[in-house]
């Protein structure tokens, strides 16, 4: 029996021994699980920035391209030949300035004779009221003398407007971009003669979602960039709101105007048009990248006694990267904005300060 105990003690504590070593084997050759004992994981460092209430306007740039004030396609009224041609394409022309003469030289002569036979009518018609006095011209020859002058008078009237039509004018005051008539050559009626652009001023025209078109009035100043011209920007103001939206996009159609004095800017331009929207006062705001998306919702994590706490919020507009909270968090909050990628509610955490 003695012998039988102290093979058995023996046993005991070779298992012990054996333990041990194995114990110590495994912490030399995977010291991190030592280093994971609970008090000793090394915390995740997170950058914090404290919420306070912000004043804020809600924006909108919409992208349109540039129109200018006015375009007028000149288009002959007549059949003839062009005898002069007054101007050139890209030349400046001022309203009721003559562009060009369509068989002014044939109509003048109509019209001219058309005066001749209008005198010789009155003269007739004088002529035959003294004789119809003295009873020597009956009414019946009166009455045609009457007719023969009205009809002298209406085609007096008819070869002055045609007269008038030979020599086309310009209509506005602008520049000319296409010059569609030569010296000498024949035009039927309704050829292009020129077309013309007032530039002085230009329009910016763009569309507006429905949801943003109720900001948009006539009158309601904006800002307006341009692609070709970086650094530069022009005031404007809203022209004309679309009264029916396109059904397609449900977007409205709305045009802005500027003020072109300098020439520099050009129909067909891309134009960045910044509309302010809403003014918001007191409201907290956080960087749209600080924002997860949970199940139940946006979340942010707060800095909270050294640990990291998660907050389900509630958020309106955004702006510039920045979206309002509406509900979950409070001023003074220290909101987490580098590291919360990796946390999980509860979790100690190293509190850094964003710089100002």
């Amino acid at each position: 029996c003695g012998r039988k105990e102290a093979a058995q003690g023996a046993l005991t504590d070779t298992g012990k021994g054996g333990a041990d070593t194995a114990a110590v084997r495994a912490e030399s050759e995977h010291p991190q699980v030592a280093a994971a004992a609970p008090g000793n994981a090394p915390r995740t460092v997170v950058v914090v920035q404290k919420l306070t209430p912000q004043d804020f306007t809600l924006s909108s740039t919409y992208i349109g391209y540039l129109l200018p004030q006015e375009r007028v396609e000149l288009r002959s009224e007549l059949e003839g030949v062009a005898e002069r041609v007054l101007f050139d394409e890209g030349d400046s022309v001022q309203q009721g300035q003559v562009l060009t003469n369509i068989n002014t030289e044939q109509l003048t002569v109509r019209r001219d004779q058309a005066k001749a036979d209008l005198a010789l009518a009155d003269s007739t018609y004088d002529r035959d009221v003294n004789l119809h006095a003295k009873r020597l011209v009956t009414d019946s020859q009166l009455e045609q003398s009457r007719t023969r002058r009205e009809l002298a008078r209406y085609t007096l009237r008819l070869a002055q407007i045609e007269l008038d039509k030979s020599s086309v004018t310009s209509p506005i005051t602008g520049t000319v971009k296409t010059r569609g008539v030569d010296r000498g050559e024949f035009l039927n009626k309704g050829q292009l003669i020129a077309e013309i652009l007032d530039v002085s001023k230009v329009r910016a025209l763009f569309n507006v979602p429905e949801r943003e078109v109720r900001y948009l009035k006539q009158g309601r100043r904006v800002q307006v960039t341009f692609e070709a011209l970086p650094g530069e920007t022009d005031p404007g103001v809203v022209r004309m709101v679309g009264l029916e939206a396109d059904i397609k996009t449900r977007t409205f159609p709305v045009e802005v105007q500027l003020d072109n004095a300098r020439g520099r800017l050009r129909p067909g331009m891309l134009a960045r048009v910044r509309v302010p929207l809403e003014e918001f006062r007191a409201q907290l705001l956080v960087p749209r990248y600080a924002v997860l998306e949970r199940e139940q919702g946006k979340a942010v994590f707060i800095a909270d006694g050294g640990r990291a706490v998660e907050r389900i919020i509630e958020t309106g507009v955004s702006s510039e990267g920045r979206l309002q909270v509406l509900k979950g968090l409070e001023p003074g909050d220290l909101l987490v904005v580098t590291g919360q990628q990796k946390l999980t509610p509860g979790e100690p955490i190293d509190v850094r300060t964003a710089a100002p």
